[in-house]
C-alpha cells in the first residue's frame, strides 16, 4: 500500500539523518524539474501570490437546479474556479438543499486533493528562494510571516535567514511535550522508550543515500543510482500532494508486557502503541488514507478509528498527534484505553510501578532511551532469561550517538553466560558483515557501528556499549 511505504521510506531516511519534514527529502532541483518549472525568482515569486476568489454563490445556488445539465455546468465551472472557493463550497455543505450540499461536497474533495498539492508547491516555492539567496524575494517572503498555512511562516522565516546570512534554528519538540506523550501509553506495557528528533538542516534523500545508491545494481539487478533515486523522489512528492507536508519530531513506543499469554490459537496477545509526535494535516492525512479500498473505520466514542486488516490500527489524533496500534486482534488492541487517555490527558501508565520506576531511573530528556520490565511472557526469549530489567539510554556527543544498556539479573552465572553468547554472536555478525563489505562496500558504516558494540558481566548485572 503506498501510503504506508511511504511513512516507512520516509521514516528511515528520518531516523537516517534527514531534516525532519516530508518535504526536506526532496531537493529544490529535483522539485521543480518534475513540475516542468525553470525555478527562477520572478517564476517564483509568481508561485507566491494568491489568487483571488470570485463570488461563486450564483453557481453554487446552480447546484441545485431543476435539470442536470445545469447542475453539471455548475459543478464544471466550480472546479475551474479553483482551490480560492473553498470557503464557499464548506458554506453550502450545511445548504437545505440536498442537491448543492452533495455536489458541494463532492467538489470540497476535488478541490482539496488540488488544494494539497497548491500548498507543497507553494512551500517548495519559499523554499528554493531561500536556496537562490536572492533578496529581491525578501518583501514577498516578509508578507507570509503571520501565515496561518501550515509550515509557511516557519519556511519563510528560514528562507530569509538564508538570504540575508543569518542563522535559523527550528524549535524541537519540549520535553514536556514528549512526556504528554509517554504518560498516554497503556498500564500493562512492560517495555517503553523514546527517540527524539534533532531539528536538522534540509538534506534531502540524494545526500543521505548516496553512500548506498552505488550499490543498487549489485542489489537488484537492472536498477542503477539514478533510476532509485528517480524512483524515491517521485514516491516522496506523490506523498506529499496527497497527505501535505508532514513533519516528525518525536516517537514515543509501548510494547505490551504480553501477561495475556497466548489465545486459543496459541497467538500472542501482546501489542504495540507508536505515538508519532510532529505536524501534519490530520484531516488531509485521514483523507488520503481513507481512499484506499481495503480500509474501514469504526468508532470509539466521538473518535474515528482507521483499522487495516484487523490488526492494526490508526488514530488521527491531531495536528500534533498521530497514533498506530498494532496487535494479533482487535480484542487485543488496547483503542478504548487510548482513545480514552487522548479524552483525559492521561493514560494508565503511571499506575504500572514497575516501569515507572525504571523511567525515572533514566534520563528521559536523551535523545533515544528505552526501558523493559521482563515479564514472564519476555523471558520466552532466551537472551532476555536471566535479567529482571534493562534500561538504555543514547546520548548525543561531537556527532556521534553514544549507548549504554544496562541489564539487571538475578542469576550471576545465567547472566555471565547471556553476556558470553552475546559476544559470540556478535563475533560472528562482524565476520559475515566484513565479507559483505566486500561486495557491496556501502555497508561499511554498519560493520563500523557492530564493531564498537561491546558487553561485560558484573556480577548480576551486565552492561553493554555501542558507539
Amino acid at each position: 500500500m503506498m501510503a504506508a511505504s511511504t511513512w516507512i521510506m520516509s521514516l528511515m531516511i528520518l531516523l537516517g539523518g534527514g531534516g525532519n519534514d516530508l518535504l526536506d527529502m526532496v531537493s529544490h532541483e529535483a522539485y521543480w524539474k518534475s513540475r516542468g518549472m525553470e525555478a527562477t525568482t520572478e517564476n517564483l515569486l509568481a508561485e507566491l501570490k494568491q489568487v483571488k476568489g470570485g463570488d461563486a454563490s450564483a453557481l453554487i445556488k446552480q447546484l441545485g437546479a431543476k435539470q442536470y445539465k445545469d447542475r453539471q455546468e455548475a459543478s464544471l465551472r466550480l472546479e475551474a474556479m479553483g482551490t480560492s472557493i473553498l470557503p464557499q463550497l464548506r458554506k453550502a455543505v450545511k445548504s437545505s438543499d440536498a442537491e448543492i450540499s452533495i455536489r458541494a461536497q463532492r467538489l470540497i474533495k476535488k478541490l482539496s486533493n488540488k488544494a494539497r498539492g497548491r500548498s507543497v508547491r507553494r512551500l517548495m516555492a519559499i523554499r528554493t528562494l531561500g536556496e537562490l539567496k536572492d533578496r529581491e524575494a525578501v518583501p514577498a517572503l516578509r508578507g507570509l510571516l503571520k501565515s496561518k498555512v501550515l509550515f509557511e511562516a516557519e519556511y519563510a522565516a528560514r528562507a530569509i535567514a538564508k538570504i540575508e546570512g543569518k542563522p535559523f534554528k527550528r524549535q524541537a519538540v519540549s520535553a514536556r511535550e514528549m512526556q504528554s506523550d509517554l504518560w498516554l501509553l497503556p498500564g500493562n506495557c512492560g517495555a517503553v522508550g523514546q527517540a527524539t528528533l534533532k531539528p536538522g538542516k534540509v538534506i534531502s534523500a540524494k545526500e543521505i543515500l548516496k553512500p548506498l545508491l552505488p550499490a543498487m545494481p549489485a542489489m537488484r539487478p537492472g536498477n542503477n543510482a539514478e533510476k532509485t533515486l528517480a524512483k524515491i523522489n517521485k514516491m516522496l512528492i506523490t506523498a506529499a500532494e496527497r497527505f501535505g507536508n508532514a513533519r516528525l519530531s518525536g516517537i514515543t513506543i509501548g510494547v505490551g508486557d504480553g501477561t495475556g499469554g497466548e489465545d486459543a490459537d496459541g497467538k500472542d496477545t501482546g501489542y504495540v502503541v507508536i505515538v508519532f509526535r510532529g505536524l501534519y494535516d490530520c484531516s488531509a492525512m485521514r483523507e488520503a488514507i481513507l481512499e484506499q479500498k481495503e480500509i474501514k473505520t469504526e468508532k470509539v466514542g466521538r473518535m474515528e478509528i482507521i483499522k487495516f486488516d484487523g490488526n492494526a490500527a490508526i488514530i488521527p489524533a491531531s495536528n500534533e498527534r498521530f497514533i498506530l496500534i498494532a496487535g494479533p486482534s482487535r480484542k487485543q488492541m488496547p483503542i478504548e484505553q487510548m482513545v480514552a487517555a487522548l479524552k483525559t490527558g492521561k493514560g494508565k501508565l503511571g499506575g504500572n510501578k514497575a516501569i515507572a520506576a525504571l523511567v525515572k531511573s533514566v534520563d528521559t530528556t536523551s535523545p533515544v532511551w528505552a526501558v523493559m520490565q521482563v515479564s514472564k511472557a519476555y523471558r520466552k526469549a532466551s537472551f532476555l532469561e536471566p535479567f529482571q530489567s534493562l534500561a538504555l539510554v543514547g546520548k548525543r556527543k561531537a556527532g556521534q550517538m553514544d549507548f549504554v544498556l544496562k541489564a539487571r539479573g538475578a542469576d550471576a552465572e545465567k547472566v555471565a553466560k547471556a553476556v558470553e553468547e552475546f559476544n559470540n554472536l556478535m563475533a560472528e555478525g562482524r565476520k559475515e558483515m566484513a565479507e559483505m563489505v566486500q561486495h557491496i562496500p556501502a555497508f561499511k558504516p554498519i560493520v563500523d557501528f557492530i564493531t564498537t558494540i561491546k558487553a561485560a558481566a558484573n556480577g548480576t548485572n551486565a552492561t553493554a556499549t555501542a558507539r
